[in-house]
């Protein structure tokens, strides 16, 4: 049992550890607190120590979608359920997410100021309502167990507030969307609430910008001759299409900078035996190569700038993986390294974000269009206004992004499906 079940039973999604404290004292249930996550102030993931048909009977209750008059409570306030009460709640959380502002200096404070519209928040609640039976029939037909459970409580949380909240990132430029929304549940389920819009999304984007920005010629050439790196990979393995996603985590590890030894050893955990020969591949071999003297350069120069010009500093670098390298009394060149590497990330992600700016700033100049959710290489773009012409308007969103990787130096496309 974690941490979801807690925020299930005190109608929150407040994720700090005053919370579990609290929690903890009102029940008398005893909660096991790591040590790192006590010492970040969040906790994640607790183990409690609670009587097995108590916790059943939690469970239970937890997969109910209707219940009878004041046998529910609201997310977020945890008071007792009323349609008047929601419709307050969710007037409240409007105005607060409209109201939520990005600091001057970031650049996608635009970007979040128009997700963040009285047009598409009110657009995301109508579709849920629209389409949340279609949903929770597909979450009742998952095999019970924690993916069902998490599904239900993200489902939950949705059917309430369908709002998405976003914020800009500290130690990138990626903008992320926080607390539970449509864009946590699994992408089958994700995409039923977006049906009608078209999904777009960037080619192949971390290796597009890193073959430019590292200088690699073969993958240059992989990728411009339009070729999977998915069926390459999978192919030179002997894998079958399942294996897609871990060989998807393990290529965009390597690309943020773990080490050889962390690749193998989590190539062979996902993978079995063959897993380590994907280091072998001819490209994964130069990207690795050329990604350690970037490495090394930014290390010896305490940062790099990204692709505003911006200088990123190491010393300016704290985040979950240098206070658990602290905490573990890791050497200083050790951290330095952790560091590095979020440098490394930093930069690369901001191209990412630059190029997707350019297709923001096409779909907000045509009123015909609605960008009604975002995701860090790609988005969701509802055509309001003359279906007909929604190749037309995507095909200009595509254009913007390619003139805008053009003059970043990077060879880079987009691609959409109707969702």
């Amino acid at each position: 049992m974690n941490y979801e079940l807690v925020q299930f039973l005190c109608g929150s999604t407040d994720s700090s550890y005053d919370l579990l404290l609290d929690f903890e004292n009102c029940t008398g249930i005893k909660l096991n607190l790591s040590p790192y996550y006590t010492y970040s102030s969040t906790a994640r993931a607790v183990v409690p120590e609670i009587d097995t048909d108590i916790a059943q009977a939690l469970k239970s209750e937890f997969r109910r979608r209707h219940c009878v008059k004041g046998d529910k409570v609201l997310f977020r306030t945890g008071e007792p359920y009323s349609d008047y009460k929601l419709k307050k709640a969710r007037k409240e959380l409007l105005d607060h997410i409209m109201q939520q502002h990005p600091a001057d200096d970031k650049p996608t404070r635009e970007l979040i100021e128009y997700l963040h519209s009285h047009r598409v928040q009110t657009w995301l609640q109508k579709q849920v309502e629209m389409k949340a039976d279609h949903v929770y029939d597909r979450i009742l037909a998952i095999p019970e167990g924690a993916s069902q459970d998490y599904a239900h409580r993200v489902f939950h949380r949705i059917e309430q507030y369908a709002y998405i909240e976003y914020k800009a990132c500290n130690n990138t430029a990626r903008i992320c969307a926080i607390h539970d929304n449509i864009l946590g549940l699994p992408a089958e389920l994700r995409d039923i609430f977006f049906g009608g819009c078209y999904n777009l999304d960037l080619k192949a984007a971390q290796l597009c910008i890193v073959a430019s920005l590292w200088n690699l010629p073969k993958m240059r050439a992989f990728l411009h001759e339009g070729k999977s790196i998915w069926t390459e990979l999978l192919g030179f393995l002997g894998l079958d299409a399942s294996n897609k996603p871990y060989i998807k985590d393990l290529l965009y590890a390597a690309v943020y900078g773990m080490s050889i030894k962390g690749l193998n050893y989590q190539a062979k955990k996902d993978i079995g035996v063959a897993g380590p020969k994907l280091l072998k591949h001819p490209l994964i071999d130069e990207l690795l190569v050329h990604r350690d003297k970037k490495l090394e350069e930014i290390v010896a120069s305490r940062g790099g700038c990204d692709c505003w010009g911006r200088f990123i500093c190491t010393d300016n670098i704290s985040n979950a993986a240098t206070r658990k390298a602290r905490i573990q009394g890791k050497g200083l060149d050790e951290i330095l390294y952790i560091q590095a590497r979020s440098v490394l990330s930093t930069i690369v992600q901001s191209y990412e974000v630059a190029i997707m700016l350019a297709g923001f700033e096409e779909i907000k100049n045509n009123e015909n269009l609605l960008l009604s959710a975002f995701l860090h290489d790609g988005c969701f773009i509802k055509v309001v206004n003359h279906a007909e012409h929604a190749s037309s308007y995507l095909q200009r969103v595509n254009d913007a992004i390619v003139r805008r990787g053009t003059e970043l130096g990077i060879e880079i496309a987009s691609e959409w499906k109707l969702l």
